[in-house]
């Protein structure tokens, strides 16, 4: 891999941990009671915020603690709330497995972009407040989800940084921790490395060869 030139990097669950970030912010919101939980273990890589909260208010709408007609203004609230609470635990972060001291090392010699399935604006906000807390470098640039699903939006998302840098496929690598990571670099045709193996050694250990 001495050819390459840009890393590109997944976000949530690649440099923060941010399943278990996702996974708790909802028991600040709700009861940390087994109902919930089952609710939220069910859900939660599945749905949306919004509908998974929907669907924790409808239970407990059961128990009447919510009248019917306050449904979609709570779902509403909550989900800003919930999105609140996320930002400011990945902001608080300090990245997974040594992650953010691994950007500062690549940044040497590597332009590094952040691909997410995050909408724009938070991911935007999320980078920047990690910069300016020096917790990372300054990147080279930041794209999230503007619409679609995650793969094709991620796939999307590769052939911008390729015509930003003036570069070919070969001369990027795609980092990340899941399957719509691996789904958008085998579509757009660049290589993929899971990032457990990365920061590993993965892509010291390619270059060797």
């Amino acid at each position: 891999m001495k050819e390459i030139k840009v890393l590109v990097f997944d976000f949530d669950g690649t440099l923060v941990n941010s399943n278990t970030i996702k996974h708790d912010a909802y028991f600040y919101l709700f009861p940390n009671t087994e109902k919930i939980r089952k609710i939220v273990r069910k859900n939660i890589s599945r749905k949306p915020r919004w509908d998974v909260i929907e669907d924790i208010l409808n239970a407990l709408q059961k128990d009447d603690l919510l009248k019917p007609e306050d449904l979609k203004k709570e779902v509403e609230r909550l989900t800003q709330k919930y999105g609140e609470i996320v930002e400011k635990a990945m902001i608080n972060s300090s990245g997974i497995h040594g992650s953010f001291v691994e950007l500062w090392n690549l940044k040497k010699n590597y332009e590094i972009y952040i691909n997410s399935g995050t909408p724009t604006e938070p991911i935007k906000r999320i980078i920047r407040e990690l910069t300016a807390r020096k917790k990372i470098p300054k990147l080279t640039g930041v794209l999230g989800r503007e619409n679609g699903d995650e793969t094709t939006s991620k796939v999307k998302n590769l052939e911008k940084i390729m015509k930003i840098e003036n570069i070919t496929k070969k001369e990027m690598v795609m980092i990340g921790d899941g399957i719509f990571d691996k789904q958008a670099a085998n579509l757009f045709g660049c290589k993929f490395i899971h990032i457990s193996k990365f920061l590993k050694g993965g892509m010291a250990n390619d270059q060797k060869g």
